[in-house]
């Protein structure tokens, strides 16, 4: 599997910064987030989860458009 089952402007975005292929969690995570399905992603640290979770929410707001906020992402804080 490749990114190319997004968005062609988040394929191009990453590719632009030498992402071209997906870690193994984004590469098993992807179909399902993008198909609507729930997945729970558990990955070592620095492995691409926060990815694997917001390339789908990116690509549905480039697809479906919509007004106002469609989406607030808050970081965990490392205290």
């Amino acid at each position: 599997m490749s990114f190319d089952i997004l968005d062609q402007r988040i394929v191009g975005h990453l590719r632009e910064r030498g992402i071209v292929t997906p870690s193994p969690p984004q590469r098993d995570a992807l179909p399902l987030l993008l198909a609507g399905k729930h997945v729970l992603v558990v990955a070592p640290t620095g492995i691409g989860k926060t990815e694997a979770a917001m390339l789908p929410v990116f690509d549905n707001i480039l697809r479906h458009g919509g007004e106002g906020i469609r989406c607030i992402y808050i970081t965990p804080c490392g205290h």
